[in-house]
């Protein structure tokens, strides 16, 4: 969606192009004209989703007041939206300025938590993962389908999340809305990697992890 459509008000479009090119000082002029940080363009957007194209003025909209929690008509956030980036900058900034960590949004229900797993990298851990957990995101927080993040993690094929997550005490034993279990995800996997490849070891240090009686 274009500015023009996302925002049909003149100032608040003025106020998120603004935003999103980190310019600061005609921020504070529109906010001195009466413009509101938090007002709503089309589909529920705020000029905080358009800023995330410039740290800068993210951060400023952030310092002014601007809401990280707003949930979009489609489901979408602030906070899931920076928990999908790899750097994790602008989370960190939602998060000091009031960003729940354990806020229901995007595509399933899932708290932006679930947004680190599903972004489609396959490069480690997401950092912003790890960034929401010590943030205080619950780790058994369930999406419209009662998927967990491990779950999730392992649903996907994510092994090495699946794993992270039992480190950071995630419960091995959950069952989604389905009755599925973590291991029965896992098994519906059996022979599906190349052998040696660095997810069918994952794959197999899972199943190890998983038939360890605790």
């Amino acid at each position: 969606m274009d500015l023009e459509t996302m925002f049909p008000s003149t100032k608040l479009r003025e106020l998120a192009k603004a935003a999103g090119k980190g310019q600061t000082s005609t921020i504070d002029t529109l906010i001195d004209e009466g413009v509101d940080v938090n007002a709503k363009g089309s589909q529920n957007a705020t000029a905080l989703f358009w800023s995330m194209r410039n740290e800068k003025g993210f951060e400023y909209l952030l310092a002014k007041g601007a809401d990280p929690n707003v949930v979009f008509a489609d489901g979408g956030t602030v906070m899931h939206w920076t928990a999908r980036k790899d750097k994790c900058n602008m989370l960190i900034s939602a998060l000091a300025y009031g960003g729940n960590p354990n806020l229901k949004g995007g595509m399933f229900d899932g708290s932006p938590a679930f947004a680190t797993i599903t972004a489609g990298r396959n490069n480690g851990v997401p950092a912003c993962l790890d960034v929401l957990l010590k943030s205080g995101a619950d780790i058994e927080f369930r999406d419209k389908y009662g998927k967990t993040l491990l779950l999730l993690a392992t649903d996907l094929a994510r092994f090495d999340i699946a794993l992270y997550l039992l480190d950071q005490g995630a419960n091995k034993n959950a069952t989604d809305s389905d009755g599925r279990s973590v291991i029965s995800l896992l098994n519906s996997y059996q022979d599906a990697f190349a052998k040696g490849s660095a997810t069918e070891e994952n794959w197999r240090k899972l199943k190890s992890r998983l038939s360890t009686v605790d």
